[in-house]
């Protein structure tokens, strides 16, 4: 069964702006400029970064899927593509409280960008959980590295 989310493009999504921890430029796709927001996503992390009680950095948000074409191996799967996905710069010791944060706030995905010349972020997401039998879905939970 598909869960029923709302979602919000545009002119209402800035109308409806309420998340603290990020503005709607910041969430915007880097290449388009296109705002789209998952509410009930949004909802939670602002949840989890109040808790956090820490100032962040968002880089990324939601990505056009023209932008996860060029961006990312998993193109429309990417779940920066859902607008249920952010990336935050962080490492360490800060790092390692939100990671923690995170999967007990109900993340599902979890990406870690921790070593190189790159800046060092983390990706979350909350994609539904899988079973092995799922097809054509990326497998939650999952930790993967970029």
């Amino acid at each position: 069964m598909t869960e029923r989310r709302e979602r919000l493009e545009g002119d209402a999504a800035r109308k409806a702006w309420r998340w603290s921890f990020v503005s709607p430029q910041q969430f915007a796709c880097p290449r388009t400029g296109k705002l789209v927001v998952d509410v009930a996503f949004m909802d939670k992390a602002d949840a989890m970064f109040t808790l956090y009680g820490r100032q962040v950095q968002v880089t990324d948000g939601y990505w056009s899927l023209e932008h996860a074409k060029r961006v990312s191996s998993m193109g429309a799967l990417d779940p920066h593509v859902s607008a249920r996905a952010i990336r935050v710069a962080t490492f360490g010791k800060e790092a390692h409280a939100l990671v923690t944060l995170a999967l007990a706030s109900g993340f599902t995905g979890l990406g870690v960008s921790q070593s190189g010349r790159r800046k060092k972020s983390i990706d979350l997401d909350d994609l539904p959980v899988t079973t092995p039998s799922d097809v054509g879905v990326l497998p939650r939970p999952w930790v993967w590295s970029f």
